[in-house]
């Protein structure tokens, strides 16, 4: 997508949906607080992460720091074994997310409670 034939069509784009978004969003929940972003982008030829596909990995990571209200990762070198943490970090939270608030396993938890309950009845 670093193609120069993309780049109108990325800018369109970036203008009326994810600039637009960022900056209502911004305004909402920071009010008061300056807009970070620089508006003049520079355009990249190829990419900066290590092993040159890792850009999904990385830009959650930078979601998280933002989120955490830390813009240090902006200005760090990110390494292969960085890469490969950011990874096995966020494989962790996403299996034990269901095993800590959804419903299904609140549920699950509850049946296996009455199971035990009742074999217990049953038994005595």
């Amino acid at each position: 997508m670093c193609v120069t034939a993309f780049r109108a069509t990325l800018e369109t784009t970036y203008e009326e949906t994810v600039a637009r978004f960022l900056r209502a969003w911004h305004r909402s929940t920071m009010p008061g607080v300056e807009y970070p972003v620089e508006e003049n982008g520079v355009w990249l030829n190829a990419p900066k992460q290590p092993d040159g596909t890792s850009c999904g990995v990385l830009v959650i990571a930078q979601v998280y720091c933002m989120l955490k209200d830390s813009f240090r990762f902006t200005e760090a070198i990110v390494t292969n074994d960085d890469v490969a943490v950011m990874r096995l970090r966020i494989m962790w939270m996403m299996l034990m997310q269901p095993e800590v608030s959804t419903l299904a396993h609140k549920i699950a938890k509850a049946v296996d409670a009455t199971d035990l309950e009742l074999m217990a009845t049953v038994e005595t």
